[in-house]
């Protein structure tokens, strides 16, 4: 079992560390280290008898290509002192190999693939020059053991995070406004559970969303599984000393509780119903919004509707009066109509609205 910690900021090493992760700001999704610094960090692991890796992990577009390039160049008298280099984006792979053919290389493959025949592929197309293999957080138990265990594995190094944010999505593009350089955090609740959320952050390389809970399964591991692993911690955007934790889809491949509405019959257009819409804001003793999405039915006054809620609970009502978005009364409405309706302290927001 080797112990690995991502550092990308203030650079201290533990005794106990034997691998370092090093996270340039220009060349990792949530580095930031100057060139200045990632070279000194190099220098203190090389004294200090530590294996540094240098991340070039971000989703690199067409306009910043030339960002890349000028940091591996800034770098390029030291990255021989960097054991391996850690690459997601397949372009970076290329441009990586290119410039430093002899360099080893950790290819990292969160977002897949989750099948056995895709790593054998990435072994065979890579051959002598990939070390190691960052397993995606989205694998079981099972296929972890049966990825060790399997003799065409027996010269690769594999590598899982087992405590760390838990990255569900990631994306080149600017979620949360105009693209920029400073970083932006927001928390997200569900609109169905205050108690369930998901952190977003952006930064100048995109969007990055996670689990309001890190990963920890370090003591869902057999020992035997531990010796033969690279087990990764990330000690990132988590601070709190006491927290709760997440298994993620490590024991059963399901997902999680912050993807309810996906799973919530309750709240899916069903077939055959007389769908109207969805209410998509509520102002307490003022109006509920419904938003008309129904190719088919329009909503008129007289009109007997149902309000199907998150939990279960249907509601009817006869609608006595129909305003538009400017709060003008209407006598009916149809698709792409927002339309603001009578209240009722019952309904909530992400109900769905059926024509009776």
């Amino acid at each position: 079992m080797m112990k690995k910690v991502l550092l990308h900021g203030l650079f201290q090493i533990a005794d106990d560390h034997s691998e370092v992760i090093l996270e340039h700001v220009c060349l990792s999704r949530l580095g930031m280290m100057s060139s200045k610094e990632m070279i000194s960090a190099i220098h203190e692991c090389k004294r200090k008898g530590v294996r540094a890796f240098l991340a070039v992990d971000c989703l690199l577009i067409d306009e910043k290509w030339d960002e890349i390039c000028k940091a591996l160049d800034e770098l390029e008298l030291v990255i021989g002192h960097v054991a391996a280099i850690r690459v997601l984006d397949i372009g970076v792979l290329q441009l990586i190999r290119e410039r430093f053919p002899k360099k080893k290389i950790h290819l990292l493959l969160e977002h897949g693939p989750l099948n056995f025949e895709g790593l054998i592929f990435w072994k065979q197309h890579l051959g002598d020059c990939l070390e190691r293999l960052v397993l995606s957080t989205q694998i079981t138990k099972e296929q972890l053991e049966k990825y060790v265990s399997d003799p065409r594995m027996r010269d690769l190094q594999l590598e899982i995070l087992v405590f760390g944010p838990l990255m569900m999505s990631y994306t080149s593009r600017s979620l949360l406004g105009l693209a920029g350089g400073d970083e932006q955090i927001v928390e997200i609740k569900s609109l169905e559970s205050f108690d369930l959320e998901i952190s977003v952050i952006q930064n100048r390389h995109g969007s990055f969303i996670f689990h309001k809970r890190p990963l920890s399964i370090e003591h869902l591991l057999p020992d035997l599984l531990k010796e033969k692993l690279y087990l990764r911690y990330d000690y990132r955007l988590f601070y709190k000393d006491k927290m709760n934790f997440t298994e993620g889809l490590f024991m059963e491949n399901s997902t999680g509780k912050i993807f309810d509405k996906l799973k919530n019959n309750l709240l899916r257009t069903g077939n055959g119903e007389n769908y109207l819409g969805e209410v998509v804001q509520v102002e307490k003793g003022c109006y509920i919004a419904v938003l008309l999405k129904s190719f088919v039915f329009k909503l008129s006054v007289g009109d007997e509707i149902e309000y199907a809620l998150p939990t279960g609970e249907r509601i009817s009502t006869k609608v006595n009066e129909i305003r538009n978005s400017r709060a003008h009364p209407v006598t009916d409405a149809s698709y792409q109509d927002l339309v603001l309706l009578k209240y009722h302290s019952k309904i909530t927001a992400r109900s769905i609205v059926y024509k009776l």
